[in-house]
């Protein structure tokens, strides 16, 4: 899902950066468009960096009701 008038990405990814291994299936929100192509690491950074993230536990549906964890800078830092 793409937000109105603005570069802001909601999207599933199964393995955000790639690693494999130990992958962190998540639903992202983000400023970076997703390779709808890819399988994981969709934004192609290679890393888990996004403005606020959801754990998933596979589903490719967003659920209807969830705590997202939003990161609101170094003095806040990650919050519920």
């Amino acid at each position: 899902y793409k937000a109105k008038g603005v570069e802001e990405y909601i999207y599933h990814d199964a393995d955000c950066d790639g690693a494999g291994a130990n992958a962190l299936s998540l639903w992202v929100l983000d400023d970076s468009k997703p390779n709808t192509t890819a399988t994981s690491d969709l934004d192609g950074d290679g890393k888990c960096t996004y403005h606020a993230r959801l754990d998933s536990t596979g589903g490719k549906m967003l659920p209807t009701s969830a705590t997202w964890r939003v990161y609101c800078g170094p003095a806040e830092g990650w919050v519920s």
